[in-house]
């Protein structure tokens, strides 16, 4: 017969023992998932604050497309002009057309848009003209033939200039200025306008935000 206690051997081989193939228990696993997911998370993370790091530093270069450019001048257009150059007051000269009107009954100054320069709003000075209105188009520091470079501040020192140059210069009366604004120059003339009360204010395309001005607008 059997060998005493072999049967009680053949049990307790059954019961003891680990799990077969010394493969490692799931727990093992989660500590590695968890080292992946932070170091990927570290890194996404860091590759936002780049970008948002790049875009603050860049942030007007997004704003500003400015044009050296001058594709046209207003005599091409059959309008008699003066090339005016205007100083601001840190220092820039800035570059302007007055545009007289027969028979004037006011002015504009225009303050354009954030893309281009003057010579690409001859068509606004035409309706000016044809409304009776001479026009100031001075192009911003950076744009045109204007020094210096674009900047939200900037701009706001170059409309001071143009609206002085139309009201002490060229004599027009408050009662007889509209400040006309485009896309981006709609900020600056809302700016101009609470500085010194024009006849009218008129703003076209804008949302009165330089800041959140980034559309390319002619």
């Amino acid at each position: 017969g059997p060998p005493p206690g072999g049967g009680g051997g053949g049990g307790g081989a059954r019961g003891g023992g680990g799990p077969r193939g010394g493969s490692p228990p799931c727990g093992g696993q989660r500590p590695r998932r968890l080292r992946r997911a932070g170091r990927l998370g570290a890194f996404l993370a860091a590759t936002f604050a780049g970008i948002c790091l790049a875009m603050f530093f860049r942030q007007e270069s997004l704003v500003f497309f400015p044009d050296s450019r001058v594709a046209a001048e207003p005599d091409a257009a059959g309008m008699p002009f003066e090339r005016v150059t205007l100083r601001t007051a840190d220092g820039e000269a800035i570059a302007a057309w007055w545009i007289p009107a027969d028979r004037a009954r006011g002015a504009v100054v225009l303050a354009h848009g954030n893309a281009g320069n003057i010579s690409h709003r001859l068509d606004k000075a035409a309706l000016f003209r044809s409304l009776r209105l001479s026009a100031l188009l001075f192009d911003y520091r950076g744009y045109g033939e204007s020094s210096g470079k674009p900047s939200e501040a900037g701009t706001y020192l170059d409309m001071a200039a143009a609206a002085e140059h139309a009201a002490v210069t060229r004599a027009v009366p408050p009662d007889r200025l509209v400040y006309f604004g485009e896309s981006l120059g709609g900020a600056v003339a809302v700016d101009a306008a609470r500085r010194a009360r024009p006849a009218g204010l008129v703003l076209e395309h804008s949302n009165q935000a330089v800041g959140n001005s980034g559309k390319r607008s002619r």
